[in-house]
């Protein structure tokens, strides 16, 4: 028994104070993060069944004029069902630092993979706002009275301001999801390398 041991192993298990609080600092940021995603989860599920019951309400007691009929197909069947593909493909695992670098890195880019896919399918939702507002404008614009027009008007333009945001915020999110996920591309064999 060497009288050294003991005293090597408190000195190893001992964590420097700086060190102790920069790893809690991490720890209340990922569980800050981690509160953030599922609240903006929440509140985009709860804003949809909001619209949806709003519809729903206005069917059933026979209040519904052009712009609800307008909108309606968008609320109950575009919305419910890109937020059950979102949810569908959104599960995700968290890994722990003491995980091999390589299932890290493994991990790490089933993340963004399935975060580029909520942009493309952000990108095919987009399309399909505007697709439907312009054909509903000029079917209204064909067909309709004033009233319908005037639906097919409002439904036009505020798909049209939707998807420039919507385009603006996905010009600037996808680049650092693909600058990440082909760095870390290059990486992975190495990264398999310290496994």
């Amino acid at each position: 028994m060497n009288s050294d041991d003991p005293l090597m192993q408190a000195f190893q298990r001992q964590q420097p104070a700086a060190s102790r609080v920069r790893l809690e600092k991490i720890g209340i940021q990922v569980r800050a993060q981690r509160r953030w995603h599922a609240l903006r989860r929440g509140l985009e599920i709860l804003l949809s069944l909001a619209a949806v019951g709003f519809f729903a309400f206005r069917l059933f007691n026979g209040q519904l004029g052009p712009q609800d009929w307008v909108l309606l197909p968008f609320f109950a069947v575009f919305l419910p069902l890109i937020w059950l593909l979102i949810l569908r493909g959104s599960r995700r695992k968290f890994s722990r630092a003491t995980d091999a670098a390589a299932d890290f890195a493994n991990h790490r880019l089933a993340q963004l993979r399935a975060n580029l896919r909520e942009v493309w399918l952000a990108r095919r939702a987009v399309h399909g706002l505007v697709l439907y507002a312009i054909a509903v404008f000029a079917l209204t614009r064909w067909r309709g009275d004033a009233g319908w027009q005037e639906a097919g008007i409002y439904l036009l333009m505020w798909s049209l301001l939707w998807g420039l945001l919507a385009g603006l915020i996905l010009r600037w999110y996808r680049p650092r999801l693909l600058r990440e996920y082909r760095a870390l591309r290059r990486l992975l064999p190495s990264a398999r390398d310290l496994a």
